[in-house]
């Protein structure tokens, strides 16, 4: 790393001067309160992830490959499989009807489609190459959650029906 600013050997000589002691304190503050609210949400947000599992669970063919268990895995993200439906076809439909699912993690984004973290779990090609990932917030209702489930069982039983499958 290249120093910004020219001067003192503070941090290691990259950066001069006094560390910014109200940025540091300030930050440690907005960090507290993110967990501390985010504590407050982790059942209502345990609540959304299992009535969403049980109902995209009444779907024949779909795969969790979510803990199925509740307070395993974040508490906020349900990753399902749709065999037969590739993830980013699945994704473009449900986006069409206002939902935003994303096929892995923002941080692999750019890399392989195929998620290696399914396939370090034991996924096959077809599981692994047809997961989509929901995100559930403190806003969003049982109703939504539902209402998501269906959207998501009506597509995929058009998708294997007939629909396109590019």
């Amino acid at each position: 790393m290249q120093p910004l600013l020219n001067g003192g050997a503070q941090e290691r000589g990259v950066r001069p001067g006094t560390e910014n002691v109200p940025l540091i304190v300030g930050t440690a503050k907005a960090v507290r309160m993110t967990m501390e609210g985010m504590s407050t949400h982790i059942p209502q947000l345990q609540a959304l992830k299992e009535e969403l599992i049980r109902e995209l669970m009444n779907m024949n063919g779909c795969v969790l490959n979510s803990p199925a268990v509740p307070d395993r895995g974040a508490p906020h993200i349900v990753n399902i499989s749709f065999p037969g439906v590739k993830s980013e076809v699945m994704l473009h439909a449900l986006e069409s009807e206002g939902y935003y699912v994303s096929t892995q993690s923002a941080c692999s984004s750019r890399y392989a489609k195929t998620s290696r973290i399914l396939r370090a779990m034991g996924a096959d090609e077809q599981v692994a190459g047809t997961a989509i990932r929901i995100s559930l917030s403190p806003e969003h209702t049982v109703e939504e959650v539902r209402a998501l489930a269906r959207s998501c069982g009506t597509i995929y039983e058009g998708l294997q029906t007939g629909g396109t499958n590019a």
